[in-house]
């Protein structure tokens, strides 16, 4: 039963790599480990291929930056 509540309710956190930087609009466009294109306000010091953990729902939003690895096995866990 907890099983099935989890796979219905959203994700709350979802991680992919910066493909993308349009410093003009101040955007960048991040692509899911699901094939996903997601576009975020930029955040200081980002630079194309970093990956980094995005918020879930709407307003989606950098919640943090790893340059240029994958995020480790526990903290895929925690999302």
């Amino acid at each position: 039963m907890i099983e099935r509540l989890f796979k219905r309710a959203a994700p709350t956190f979802e991680y992919g790599r910066v493909a993308q930087i349009v410093t003009g609009a101040g955007k960048i466009r991040v692509v899911t480990s699901a094939g996903a294109d997601i576009w975020c306000d930029i955040i200081a010091d980002i630079a194309l291929g970093d990956t980094v953990v995005i918020s879930g729902k709407a307003p989606r939003f950098v919640v943090q930056r790893a340059v240029g690895m994958l995020p480790a096995t526990n903290t895929i866990r925690l999302v």
